[in-house]
């Protein structure tokens, strides 16, 4: 088999630069010995900096022993390396090993035909859910019924939809997605907790009816490992606090139904406190949920909440918390975006702020008949919480599925146009902390220390 390989990888351009037996397990947790080729494309004097090196193991079963490089029949194990050479083009310890699948089938790939970067998206807020499962209520029902005159039909799957975010489209990124469910405020309690546990168990259904494409995680520790397998992260979140009514058990409910993340109000009035719509700030029991959902490691989202309820919580909130999808007031003068000393609070309490895509938050005028919102206006949020000192704390909040989103971004499979742009505005480092790493990472090192936070808080 090892000639075989290597044959193989020579006819493909591949050099061997090393080759070793690697104890791991398959996935009934018997232990099995793989032979371990790490091939690299550059050779193995191609002065290639920060390469990519690709890790190609066999794990012995003899069927599949004639052709090492079928990606076909899913039985050649990959490991996304992630390694570097040094300056005599050592490889480095494997890190990672995983059975074959659509990561595999991808880094095979990347094998053939070099090394590729993919986009990695962390996003913070979507309405897919209730597109997608609340079709036949207000106030879905008659939204549909006015795309339908349009000729616009989002109807589908988790998996494939006419919406923003389908998983077969986001298949082409390394994609975490915070899946909210959106409770309207025209529900009563009774109302919000039916209309929750029926998108839950619609999502929970998607989910595994798709395991093969998607994952729902409950730890950020985890999302690394579901994007290397070939999957969506998918994380389960909650838009309007309004089914926990007057009953604190209800956040233990989420906390076991894996919510990681828990929008306190919508732009009206609950129990808890109250949106944009009005002035009033957070109540008695709203400052013991705000307690709560910490205690069960969910994380207080404030988008949405009014400047009182806001500043009532920084005297209340002993963790980080999330702006999920609000934009910069500053720049645009709306109640839901952000004031720059709520930015900066959110900043100094290691806390992440998801950048917005509705064009309304976007811009202050009508769009589209007072022109596109702009890729350069959608910037001008971006400079301005950068010089606030954001580049650690702004991440992506896009509202697909439940906004009005510019049409040069209106879907995931855009994401990499808008991805390319960015990089060459704001720069790689910087743009990977937006897209990505801000919102997947733990708080600077002095705010965790300072807060008193484990590894990973904000989505653990």
């Amino acid at each position: 088999f090892v000639a075989r390989a290597l044959d193989t990888g020579r006819s493909l351009g591949l050099t061997h630069l090393d080759k070793r037996l690697v104890a791991t397990t398959d996935s009934t947790g018997e232990v099995f010995t793989s032979t371990v080729l790490i091939l690299c494309p550059f050779g193995p004097c191609g002065e290639y900096e920060g390469c990519r090196m690709r890790s190609v193991m066999q794990a012995g079963w003899p069927e599949f022993m004639d052709d090492p490089f079928n990606n076909q029949r899913g039985k050649i194990t990959m490991a996304d390396v992630g390694v570097t050479r040094d300056r005599l083009h050592r490889p480095v310890e494997v890190v990672s090993m995983e059975r074959v699948d659509e990561r595999g089938r991808r880094a095979m790939g990347e094998v053939k035909n070099g090394p590729a970067r993919r986009t990695k998206v962390f996003d913070l807020h979507c309405d897919t859910i209730d597109q997608l499962c609340m079709r036949s209520v207000e106030p879905f029902k008659s939204k549909i019924a006015e795309q339908a005159k349009l000729g616009i039909d989002t109807s589908g799957t988790l998996a494939t939809n006419g919406g923003a975010l389908a998983l077969d489209r986001m298949a082409a990124y390394d994609w975490c997605q915070c899946f909210a469910v959106w409770v309207p405020d025209i529900y009563d309690v009774e109302g919000a907790r039916r209309f929750y546990r029926r998108a839950r168990d619609w999502f929970s259904g998607q989910v595994a009816c798709h395991s093969d494409m998607v994952e729902q995680v409950r730890d950020a520790r985890r999302v690394g490992n579901v994007l290397a397998s070939g999957k969506t992260a998918a994380m389960l979140t909650m838009e309007n606090g309004s089914l926990i009514g007057d009953d604190l058990g209800i956040v233990d409910e989420l906390a076991a139904d894996g919510v990681k993340m828990v929008t306190l109000t919508w732009n009206g009035r609950n129990s808890i406190g109250s949106g944009k719509c009005s002035h009033e700030g957070l109540s008695e029991f709203g400052r013991q949920v705000v307690r709560a959902l910490e205690d069960a490691r969910i994380v207080v989202d404030v988008s949405h909440l009014n400047d009182e309820g806001f500043a009532d919580l920084l005297e209340v909130a002993r963790r980080p918390f999330a702006a999920s999808h609000s934009n910069a007031r500053s720049v645009c003068n709306v109640p839901r975006n952000l004031t720059d000393d709520e930015f900066r609070a959110i900043r100094d309490r290691g806390g992440v702020a998801g950048l917005n895509y509705y064009r309304g938050f976007i811009v202050e005028r009508e769009c589209p008949a007072g022109g596109e919102a702009t890729f350069d206006e959608l910037c001008a949020h971006v400079e301005h919480f950068l010089d606030l000192g954001g580049e650690d704390t702004l991440a992506l909040g896009s509202d697909y599925d439940g906004s009005d989103v510019p049409t040069w971004l209106d879907r995931c499979e855009k994401v990499e146009g808008f991805h390319t742009r960015m990089v060459a505005r704001f720069g790689q480092a910087v743009v990977d902390k937006l897209f990505f790493e801000n919102a997947q990472a733990s708080p600077p090192a002095v705010t965790a220390k300072a807060y008193s936070y484990d590894h990973l808080f904000r989505f653990t």
